[in-house]
């Protein structure tokens, strides 16, 4: 072969020519089926660990999730899947939320204990009285608080009237209108006079204790 292409260089080059003309030929005339467009599959997790170096991060967390082989091919199948799937380890959990994956370390919570401070005020009602647009303080006529009062997180089933509307709506139902993610859910607390919900702490209040035109006095909830 070195020999014939040798002596018969012009033959070769020939040769050569056609065979990247007739490739190229290939290429632009291959049909859809047998030219696929494929993109390459990928999982990218994003964590958010405030005060953390690069470094621990790394340590903490992307190891640990690349050691966990078996488990990333099931988290990565979940993003076909509903949202709502979990996968917990001793420290950490990842939560299918709509089209994210959520990453958070799991911390030990008192059910029983607000995580945070409601001080209660209360007031006689006057006319230059103007209610606070804050979400962190509530208002309400203190003779519609007539039972007692108690916090707890919210609950499947529960409903309640939304400030300025007539009809009641589930919580769940709220609470996925106002794009709140699992984990926020979870967190959800509720401050209840009797059964019934007075208030979505820190989003809405209900509208059956309302201050009206015959209230008198007020009672002011404000988280610190």
């Amino acid at each position: 072969m070195e020999k014939f292409s040798v002596k018969k260089p012009f033959t070769v080059l020939v040769a050569v020519i056609m065979v990247l003309m007739l490739g190229f030929v290939s290429i632009t005339k291959m049909k859809t089926n047998l030219l696929p467009n494929v993109s390459t599959p990928y999982l990218m997790v994003v964590t958010v660990y405030p005060g953390a170096s690069p470094e621990r991060v790394e340590t903490e967390v992307s190891d640990v999730l690349q050691n966990a082989s078996a488990q990333i091919k099931d988290i990565a199948n979940s993003l076909h899947g509903q949202s709502g799937k979990q996968f917990v380890s001793k420290e950490w959990r990842v939560i299918k939320d709509r089209n994210l994956l959520l990453l958070e370390t799991i911390r030990p919570e008192d059910e029983s204990t607000l995580p945070y401070q409601l001080i209660k005020e209360e007031r006689e009602f006057t006319p230059d009285f103007r209610i606070p647009r804050e979400k962190e303080t509530a208002c309400f006529d203190a003779d519609k608080l007539n039972e007692e009062i108690h916090c707890r997180k919210w609950q499947a089933g529960d409903t309640f009237i939304p400030f300025g509307m007539t009809g009641k709506k589930k919580i769940s139902d709220y609470l996925t209108d106002r794009k709140f993610s699992i984990s926020q859910k979870e967190r959800q607390w509720v401050l209840c006079c009797g059964e019934r919900i007075a208030w979505l702490i820190g989003e809405r209040t209900d509208n059956r204790f309302r201050i009206d035109e015959t209230t008198k006095r007020v009672i002011i909830y404000k988280i610190v």
